[in-house]
């Protein structure tokens, strides 16, 4: 249940890209 591996819940992923 991790929200980051989560493509919905990612936000975090999609800073980390435009970072």
């Amino acid at each position: 249940m991790i929200p980051l591996q989560r493509p919905s819940l990612g936000p975090r992923k999609n800073d980390a890209r435009n970072d």
